[in-house]
């Protein structure tokens, strides 16, 4: 059985050998590739599972009390997938099987490597899209609008639009 940090590599070295990124084993749950402009850390732990953040060094994070951009892999090929209709969630019962460390990772990397070569190359009009989207984007949040989360109908309008502008934006 391969370590997460393996797993890790073996979906996410195209950033080095395509882009020549950095890669560094921070920890065995932790791996961190770097260009000089951006950075995507690709984590696990019990609470939170399988997790990749991105950012672009030297800007703001998104809310005010952040100290640095950080955003979600998960969240981004999320909504994108939700949108296209192809979003599969696994149960948390699966998740710290081998087997999910090894899809999830496969599906992150391969996910980054069609939709993300914005995010890589640090395309800031994609940043500023990706840096709006939401959980509230995904998967069986969708379903939820209006239930929990308060905003305008403009707002609501405007992130329905959301995805699709970034997939416009993407395939340009």
């Amino acid at each position: 059985m391969k370590a997460f940090s393996e797993l890790a590599i073996h979906d996410f070295d195209f950033l080095t050998t395509r882009y020549g990124f950095t890669s560094d084993v921070v920890s065995p749950t932790h791996v961190r590739y770097a260009s000089d402009r951006v950075f995507f850390d690709i984590t696990t732990d019990p609470r939170d599972g399988i997790c990749v953040d991105y950012g672009r060094f030297h800007q703001p994070g998104v809310l005010p009390t952040d100290s640095a951009e950080r955003l979600s892999l998960n969240t981004f090929l999320g909504a994108i997938h939700t949108h296209l209709g192809d979003y599969r969630e696994e149960g948390v019962s699966n998740a710290s099987s081998p087997a999910f460390a090894e899809r999830t990772l496969n599906q992150f990397g391969a996910g980054l490597a069609e939709f993300g070569r914005g995010l890589i190359v640090a395309d800031s009009a994609l940043y500023q899209r990706a840096r709006e989207l939401r959980f509230w984007h995904v998967g069986h949040w969708t379903q939820l609008w209006g239930t929990s989360i308060v905003m305008s109908s403009d707002e609501i309008r405007r992130q329905r639009h959301l995805v699709p502008d970034i997939l416009a934006h993407i395939h340009q």
